[in-house]
């Protein structure tokens, strides 16, 4: 405990001094508060001295940025911070009023709502990357690198750490054996069993594992410096190593499908970049099947998968009263019936952020876990069910921006178009099966996302036309 607490002391003595040190620079906060989301919970409970911390940088990177424009009096955009503030504080007000009369607590709609809150972001990320962009966007995705290998890599020691690689069997006590080979009596022991990571870190089915899956890669393939994209190939295994030990299908399936969609389109733009890809795609495949087969994994991947493809080839089952083998997709399916039905009472509004349903969750054999919940595991069904039409409108819009943005750029721009494109569509994806897009990292990179888009949006005449002063100077120094 003496050594968690000299270590908190450290991270709060190190905070105090970026602040100090990033007060006249409001995008270096930026930077800063990016890994610090690394010490608070997906959906924290409590707050403590990560949370205080990513708060008040929060605070301080949003103050800052206003007062530097409010300083130098930029008059255009003073007119965007009066504008785009004014429409997000109504959105979020209208969605305030409606909750409470549909009955939801003050309370249980601020807890629904905190994680949206970061959408704020949008407008002052927008406003520090006006100038000097490709440098500042260098930063932010070394911050953004640095929160995703701060993750990969404690997800690994508490894998192996604590034996999750295993299988163990249980006693009529509840205590955990790993071998039984040099025990008699067999028939005191149930088993075998294997413990999930997502049970155990909450964090486990983060985003940012698949998103950094496909990322490091495109760095890995653009890259021109030998030792940055072997390094970048490196991370981007280990990063699938990591989902492999998640167990986690639709992380994986998100990830391969944006691996699918941008090798077609690399053949149809660069049949040369497509054979590089396809080289470095083997070393991901190799690598994945190899660890899998190492740690005796395969059969529940094969399971799992297989399961998963039966149920959608049994399409009639979702409309009957059939069983369904998988108690996930079962779950779920019950989740989206529910939604619906919330989402047809108020078809143009919804239920109202908040807004919850009971749910029954199979924990283990015949053991139920009834609960209620506001939630569902599908973004889509969630933003019908809480907002109708046009809260799922909205997001959908927020989801849109960085994807038309990213097509929009030069062809010159490959890296961040490539990026762009594909963290969104991993994020949209994956937030289809799971409800990742409830979560603080969730949000804040979209936030930060659709900050780029707006930028880039704001100033595209400017980077697309001149030659003087362009926002993007040259493609290989992007992020290099």
């Amino acid at each position: 405990r003496s050594n968690i607490a000299i270590l908190n002391y450290l991270g709060l003595a190190l905070a105090a001094y970026i602040v100090i040190y990033a007060l006249p620079k409001p995008w270096l906060l930026l930077v800063a508060l990016v890994p610090a989301f690394f010490s608070i919970e997906p959906v924290p409970h409590k707050v403590g001295a990560g949370e205080l911390t990513v708060a008040t940088l929060l605070v301080l990177f949003v103050c800052s940025t206003f007062f530097y424009e409010f300083k130098n009096k930029r008059v255009a955009n003073i007119k965007f911070i009066l504008i785009s503030s004014s429409i997000f504080l109504t959105l979020i007000s209208l969605s305030c009023l409606h909750s409470i009369d549909r009955g939801i607590s003050l309370e249980t709609w601020f807890r629904a709502v905190a994680p949206f809150l970061l959408w704020y972001l949008i407008i002052p990320t927008s406003l520090v990357l006006h100038e000097s962009f490709d440098y500042k966007i260098k930063w932010i995705f070394i911050a953004f690198g640095a929160l995703a290998i701060s993750l990969i890599l404690f997800m690994n020691f508490i894998f192996f750490h604590n034996d999750l690689y295993k299988l163990f069997w249980l006693d009529q006590n509840g205590v955990k054996f790993f071998n039984l080979d040099n025990l008699r009596d067999l028939n005191q022991f149930t088993g075998p069993y294997r413990e999930r990571i997502t049970i155990i870190f909450s964090q486990a089915t983060s985003e940012i594992l698949p998103i950094s899956l496909v990322v490091f890669l495109l760095i890995a393939l653009f890259e021109k410096r030998q030792y940055i994209r072997i390094l970048a190939l490196v991370i981007s295994t280990i990063a699938l190593f990591t989902i492999l030990e998640t167990f986690t299908r639709s992380m994986l399936l998100s990830a391969a499908f944006v691996f699918i969609i941008l090798g077609v389109w690399f053949l149809f733009i660069d049949f040369r970049l497509a054979k590089k890809y396809m080289k470095m795609m083997s070393i991901l495949v190799i690598s994945g099947l190899s660890f899998v087969y190492a740690l005796n994994i395969e059969s529940i991947w094969l399971g799992r998968m297989g399961v998963l493809v039966r149920e959608l080839f049994s399409v009639q089952k979702i409309f009957s009263s059939l069983k369904i083998i998988d108690e996930n997709i079962t779950s779920r399916l019950e989740e989206y019936r529910i939604a619906y039905r919330i989402f047809c009472d108020n078809i143009l509004f919804g239920g109202g952020l908040g807004i919850k349903h009971n749910m029954s969750f199979l924990v283990s054999g015949d053991h139920y876990l009834h609960q209620s919940v506001a939630y569902v595991h599908s973004w889509v069904f969630y933003w019908l069910m809480v907002g109708g039409v046009s809260g799922f409108l909205i997001y959908l819009s927020l989801l849109s921006l960085p994807i038309i943005t990213a097509l929009s750029l030069d062809s010159s721009d490959k890296r961040i178009k490539f990026i762009m494109f594909s963290a969104v569509s991993i994020m949209s994806f994956y937030a289809l099966f799971f409800a990742v897009f409830r979560l603080f990292t969730f949000n804040l990179i979209i936030a930060i996302i659709c900050g780029i888009s707006v930028c880039i949006l704001r100033n595209k005449k400017t980077f697309l036309v001149s030659q003087k002063i362009p926002l993007i100077r040259a493609p290989q120094e992007l992020m290099t």
